[in-house]
């Protein structure tokens, strides 16, 4: 990358960077507006991206150290921003330190902030002075505060995984890594079969490999684009997570059922559904808000899906003319999102464990309303993308205690080989990254009395 490629690709990310900290945009949608925005070579985007998310990932740690060789300074956003991707590159990428150094400084310098442009390149260099001894919050001494500071998750949320589910569980939890950038490619079968589509792929160039549940799915790094993709565009694959496939086959849809996916934005779990059903019978898909129900539509007309009825509604509201209509309802509902994490670093700045509270309330209030929409010895099936007891199994909890019409069901049939049926409790089981290698999901199966 020559220096002047270098220079715009990295001021690139500080823009990014900036957005993200001060507008609080989501990392993925900003990402791909810049990348499109901005003509850069297929290296200078891998480059990007890398810093970007890396910069992300590494995001808690990197302040920490700000903290150490930055003692009691004021620094402006601006400043921190660059301050950070500079750390990223010389510690955590292979970017000479001159070259990392360097670009920053000249960021500064080029912002019309010169008179600290000598404070940036005196912190850039005590940090590559002491790469090597840099002192980090001692573990015996501090254990949260070490796994929040090594791990880049933040400060409460660690105290309330240690709190529920020990430390060394805490600790093998988040240094589990799967390489960021690695898609999950799911064969649409109302479109296409697994061979040709997996066929079609290797013969384009890209490497898959077997996904560890279904042989419907396959992973792939570097897709890039892949809305690009003929075959994606065709609707003969579309990208979803192997926990997402677990939570719908809770859900067991049939042929010729009446189903409803009550937060169904932007839609993969709806096209499964719809898969399932083999395209017979009907599938309400419902979003609280209209543009995301344009995506579901996008969505499942790509994927060739001929029974469904979307609609922007708000799930928390009853509607008396749906009571008692599906027979089966699935709730992917709205949550902090610690599970997916990995795939979406932006999560570490933006949430708290507060938040599972009030989230809490929300989820309860939608179960509590779409429940009165299933028949009897109908199914109600919670799931979320989380890791957080206040959200999954205290949410059931509680939704069991106020609806004695639902029970607990054991659906042990329905995961895929390979996970203990065992670890399902009251009706629910909890999937993590560094166990199941999958999002972390939580996801709960509830079968209406016929009493």
């Amino acid at each position: 990358m020559s220096s002047m490629q270098g220079f715009h690709a990295r001021r690139i990310v500080l823009d990014l960077l900036m957005d993200v900290d001060k507008e609080g945009s989501y990392s993925n949608l900003v990402l791909k507006q810049a990348l499109s925005a901005n003509d850069v070579s297929e290296r200078d985007a891998a480059f990007i991206t890398g810093l970007f998310y890396g910069t992300l990932e590494n995001i808690i740690k990197i302040d920490y150290i700000i903290s150490l060789y930055a003692k009691g300074s004021r620094i402006h956003r601006y400043i921190r921003c660059v301050l950070r991707m500079g750390i990223q590159q010389i510690l955590f990428m292979r970017v000479s330190d001159s070259a990392a150094i360097s670009t920053s400084v000249e960021l500064v310098k080029k912002s019309g902030k010169k008179s600290l442009s000598g404070f940036t390149n005196a912190v850039l260099r005590q940090v590559m002075n002491n790469r090597d001894n840099i002192q980090y919050p001692s573990e015996k001494d501090e254990p949260i505060k070490y796994l929040s500071v090594m791990y880049s998750c933040p400060h409460d949320i660690v105290k309330m995984w240690v709190d529920d589910y020990g430390y060394d569980f805490t600790k093998d939890m988040l240094s589990y890594e799967e390489k960021v950038g690695v898609s999950s490619i799911r064969v649409n079968t109302l479109k296409a079969g697994p061979d040709n589509v997996f066929d079609s792929l290797e013969s384009a160039g890209y490497r898959t490999t077997k996904a560890k549940y279904y042989d419907t799915v396959r992973k792939a790094s570097d897709l890039g684009d892949v809305t690009k993709q003929s075959l994606f565009m065709d609707g003969s694959f579309t990208i979803m997570g192997q926990s997402s496939m677990i939570a719908v086959d809770a859900l067991d849809p049939k042929p010729g059922e009446v189903v409803l996916d009550a937060c169904a934005a932007p839609g993969g779990k709806s096209g499964y559904i719809a898969q399932k059903m083999q395209n017979k019978g009907v599938l309400y898909a419902w979003d609280k808000h209209k543009h995301r129900v344009d995506l579901i539509n996008a969505t499942l007309n790509r994927l060739g899906v001929s029974i469904a009825k979307t609609d922007a509604r708000d799930a928390t509201i009853f509607d008396e003319k749906f009571e008692n209509k599906f027979d089966a309802v699935l709730v992917d509902a709205p949550c902090s999102g610690w599970g997916v994490m990995i795939g979406k670093p932006d999560i570490r700045l933006k949430k708290q464990a507060d938040d599972t509270f009030k989230l809490a309330k929300i989820q309860i209030s939608i179960l509590n309303s779409v429940a009165r929409y299933v028949k009897k010895g109908g199914v109600l099936v919670y799931s979320t993308c989380t890791i957080s007891k206040n959200e999954n199994e205290r949410v059931v909890e509680r939704f069991l205690i106020e609806n004695k019409n639902y029970k607990a069901d054991s659906w042990a049939h329905l995961l895929p080989e390979g996970i203990d049926g065992n670890r399902i409790k009251d009706g629910g089981i909890q999937l993590y990254p560094h166990i199941d290698n999958v999002d972390g999901f939580f996801i709960a199966r509830l079968v209406k009395n016929d009493d």
